[in-house]
């Protein structure tokens, strides 16, 4: 994949992290310059941020230098490559039966690509306040799974019904404000009146009341799909609820199709997807890219709801056995996991 540099920017060569003595060459990029990144990779957090380009000609470049670069990959590059745009054309119709809930930090629904989607809104953080998304992580992923391409992203079932819980907040670059309690809160509000629930966020403890809420969610047909989580210099521990087994646990692939450096390894790992740079909508009818478990994991719940618009007696289990056909085993140093297959997926 090919960035474009919009400012001055060092070449590290050994480490993904700034120190004098990491570029003995005095290496650096222009604006204008283009480099082809390999990866993107969690190294030093410099300046609030920790995420770096690995080069395919090797070395690095902290990404935060380079908060405006374009990336060259067009937006609904891996709905293509997947072939789920097909699926969405092969069931349009049925798509407008299912209802997807998304569990996150909220969504700008009068976006141009999200207008007209939202059948129903709860912030389970403050109840009876707006669903507002002051973040962007919420309305990022909700273009991922159904952006209406009025504009400029296709979500991967688009026409279905949208459900948006406010489960957390953010403040100076960090979730606050999500607890079991709220994640629960959540559930049962749209539980019932969900095909398909995403949830790219999780508790490192594992608690019994949430567990039992989505066991009885599981057992009624919804498909639960949530992200295992990111490593961070901070954190390395898989999030609850992916690691439930009623829950289809994701996890993030690199450009290359192999496991990101900042994937959390966890053997519950179900699907690993594209999760790095990813184009989507923003709030304030802009568009960006993110990287994480976070965007890997609505891909696979708008692969869930194409599933229950094609089958509505379909179940976790069944989806969790169409992921395994879709999927390559891969190992990455020593930990073994499951790659979504460089093809055209069917149902």
């Amino acid at each position: 994949m090919k960035v474009r540099i919009n400012t001055y920017v060092n070449l590290r060569t050994e480490l993904a992290e700034i120190h004098p003595y990491n570029n003995p060459r005095d290496i650096y990029f222009s604006p204008g310059d283009i480099i082809n990144v390999a990866e993107t990779v969690i190294g030093e957090n410099y300046k609030g941020n920790d995420l770096w380009y690995r080069l395919e000609e090797g070395g690095y470049v902290w990404s935060g230098a380079d908060n405006d670069s374009k990336i060259t990959v067009e937006p609904n590059f891996w709905l293509k490559r997947f072939g789920l745009d097909l699926l969405q054309q092969q069931f349009q119709q049925k798509l407008s039966n299912v209802s997807i809930s998304i569990l996150d930090t909220g969504i700008d629904e009068m976006h141009l690509d999200l207008k007209d989607t939202v059948n129903l809104k709860f912030n389970a953080v403050s109840q009876n306040q707006p669903t507002k998304d002051a973040d962007g992580h919420g309305t990022h992923c909700s273009g991922i799974i159904i952006g209406t391409a009025k504009n400029k992203i296709s979500g991967v079932a688009k026409g279905a019904k949208l459900n948006v819980c406010k489960i957390m907040n953010t403040s100076s670059g960090s979730f606050t404000g999500m607890t079991v309690k709220g994640m629960i809160r959540a559930l049962d509000k749209v539980g019932d009146q969900s095909d398909v629930i995403s949830i790219s966020a999780g508790v490192n403890q594992y608690d019994k009341e949430l567990h039992d809420k989505i066991k009885a969610y599981a057992e009624k047909g919804v498909i639960i799909v949530a992200a295992i989580g990111n490593v961070t210099h901070e954190d390395r521990t898989a999030k609850y609820p992916a690691m439930f087994d009623e829950c289809i646990a994701v996890g993030s692939l690199n450009n290359s199709l192999e496991l990101s450096d900042l994937t959390v390894r966890n053997s519950k790992i179900d699907i690993c997807f594209p999760g790095e740079l990813i184009t989507s909508t923003l709030p304030n009818d802009s568009y960006g890219q993110k990287s994480g478990t976070s965007m890997a994991t609505p891909f696979i719940a708008g692969l869930a709801a194409l599933m229950k618009a094609n089958n509505a007696e379909s179940n976790y289990a069944v989806f969790r056995e169409l992921l395994k056909d879709h999927a390559v085993l891969k190992q990455k140093e020593q930990f073994q996991y499951y790659a979504i297959k460089n093809e055209k997926i069917t149902l």
